[in-house]
């Protein structure tokens, strides 16, 4: 470390690397030899672990390139086999009742799902389900629109193609009483 600006260079080779904000006995930055990093977090739970206990955002991200290939932030599972693999997750379980795992705004579509089918089994661009043994009710997916003009659906459905069935909106329900 020299000079006011707390400049470092060097590597280590055998520990970890402790970053302190001054007058902090708590280490704000935590650098693996292995290359995982820990921003504003003890420990250290993936490749990168940010959050802080005293924020409301916990990080983030803005790109400002005027193009539609831009991705704020880009998530890709690189793998292969046979399972679910999840590129993206979230998790909010507060208490019972309440959190949201994701929540998006857009200027057309808040979420966007996509398959690029290459079987004959049934894909699915967007689903939901909500499960658990309480007595509340449960809703797999769910759609509100509202306002004073203008045409409002609280789910719409299409389907399109040159064979076989096409539903706009399909469900099924099963169990002892319908």
């Amino acid at each position: 470390v020299a000079g006011s600006a707390g400049a470092f260079a060097g590597w280590v080779t055998a520990g970890d690397m402790y970053f302190y904000k001054q007058g902090n006995s708590i280490p704000s930055i935590i650098c693996k030899p292995d290359g995982h990093v820990a921003i504003g977090r003890p420990s250290l739970y993936g490749s990168l672990d940010v959050g802080d206990p005293f924020d409301t955002i916990g990080g983030y991200f803005a790109v400002s390139a005027n193009t539609a290939a831009t991705h704020v932030i880009h998530s890709e599972f690189e793998g292969v086999g046979n399972f679910d693999a999840v590129a993206v997750y979230g998790k909010s379980t507060p208490a019972d009742y309440y959190g949201f795992g994701g929540m998006f705004e857009g200027g057309y579509t808040g979420v966007y799902g996509s398959v690029a089918q290459n079987g004959a089994g049934f894909y699915y661009g967007t689903g939901g389900r909500a499960n658990g043994d309480g007595s509340g009710t449960k809703v797999g997916v769910s759609g509100e629109a509202i306002g004073y003009a203008g045409s409002k659906y609280g789910v719409k459905g299409a389907a399109s193609g040159y064979s076989g069935p096409r539903y706009g909106v399909y469900g099924e329900a099963t169990g002892d009483s319908n």
